[in-house]
């Protein structure tokens, strides 16, 4: 979960100093077109670690035929 937030944040901040700063892009235009999507950003991180935990219980709780 913490990676996920650092990425948001840094991409906040560099989209803030480039694309607002820089480029004059309105923060309005900003949010509703990129910021928000960044969102996306830890909610998929969060997805795949519970996907990578649930599958390391069931290899965990697997029993395997000898032989």
């Amino acid at each position: 979960m913490i990676t996920g937030l650092v990425w948001l944040v840094v991409n906040w901040l560099l989209d803030t100093i480039v694309l607002i700063g820089l480029l004059a892009m309105a923060p309005l235009d900003y949010i509703t077109q990129i910021g928000v999507r960044y969102l996306m950003i830890p909610a998929m991180i969060i997805a795949a670690g519970i996907i990578a935990d649930d599958a390391a219980q069931q290899y965990k709780h697997k029993k395997f035929p000898r032989g």
